[in-house]
């Protein structure tokens, strides 16, 4: 257990490097044949591919939800997802790094940011709100998930 719990505060720290704060990390593996190791991989890949938060405006993200579960939307399950990684990013009420306000998506500060994650035929991750769309750099649109294509989530194909 506190070989584990090492193991999880050194992947943390290395992958929040470059901010300003710390993140609590609170990981949930529902779905057999994944570990705390790969939904740490999964939080580093994603923020190489959503940007500006995942870089410059990281150190407002204040905690990290991680929940791995099999599949339940056929949306997601048409793109060959068997399991999914609901990844839920809670943005400071007091933005330093980033924006609290954006035209268009409203207040962000203060939000639940919520992303899917997955592997299967067509591997990438959802963003499922206007301020998820919009804090990584993606247009957006009312009421619609928006798609981003990102190969190496194809390791979470299980």
């Amino acid at each position: 257990m506190f070989l584990r719990a090492l193991i999880l505060t050194l992947i943390a720290i290395v992958s929040m490097q470059g901010t300003s704060r710390a993140q609590d990390i609170d990981i949930d593996i529902k779905a057999p044949g994944y570990t705390d190791a790969d939904a740490m991989v999964a939080i580093d890949i994603f923020r190489r591919k959503c940007q500006p938060l995942g870089g410059e405006f990281w150190g407002d993200v204040t905690s990290i939800q991680v929940e791995i579960s099999e599949e339940s939307a056929n949306y997601r399950r048409a793109r060959g997802w068997k399991n999914s990684v609901w990844l839920r990013l809670n943005y400071s009420q007091d933005p330093k790094f980033g924006p609290s306000f954006a035209s268009g998506a409203g207040v962000l500060a203060g939000h639940t940011l919520h992303y899917f994650l997955g592997g299967g035929e067509t591997p990438g991750f959802f963003a499922s709100k206007q301020s998820s769309q919009y804090l990584c750099g993606l247009s957006f649109a009312e009421g619609k998930d928006i798609f981003v294509d990102v190969p190496e989530f194809k390791f979470l194909d299980r």
